[in-house]
């Protein structure tokens, strides 16, 4: 009896284990110098109910912002998009008018950027940080590991 309880407990503390965190990836792209490259952004939320959340992008010195883009997670649940750059960084804030909606696995949004003229080519790292998630009643979320993305320059 002491036998099967022991196991139940350990594979309790395994399924809770288990329970997989939200996180963020930064698409890898290519482009030429001088031309936009639209930069997807999916979410995977994991066992989480992520109803906003918060990350930026750290941008390289030759690489300089266009414009963002809602995808269909965010226009399926009600969401709009806030924050800005500094120097090098690109925040991006997705809420929504009450955050109730919590958003699914898939497309978070396309950030577009031009890459520079005369910017040799090679690959250009595009790292994800200050991830913050966070529920329907506004508590916070832990995440897991994020992937930033590449923009490879092509001739």
């Amino acid at each position: 009896m002491k036998i099967i309880l022991l196991i139940s407990a350990l594979c309790s503390l395994l399924a809770v284990g288990a329970s997989a965190s939200p996180t963020l990836t930064v698409a890898k792209v290519s482009g030429r110098a001088g031309r936009t490259v639209r930069l997807p952004i999916a979410l995977n939320p994991g066992s989480d109910s992520v109803a906003s959340l918060q990350f930026s992008l750290i941008l390289p010195p030759n690489v300089s912002t266009v414009s963002v883009t809602a995808g269909s997670l965010m226009t399926s649940s009600g969401k709009s998009i806030g924050g800005g750059r500094k120097d090098d960084v690109w925040t991006f804030i997705v809420y929504g008018a009450r955050n109730q909606n919590a958003m699914g696995k898939g497309a978070l949004l396309t950030a577009v950027v031009k890459i520079a003229s005369g910017t040799a080519a090679g690959t250009l790292t595009v790292p994800i940080s200050n991830v913050v998630y966070s529920n329907a009643l506004g508590e916070s979320i832990p995440g897991g590991a994020s992937a930033g993305g590449a923009i490879k320059v092509t001739p």
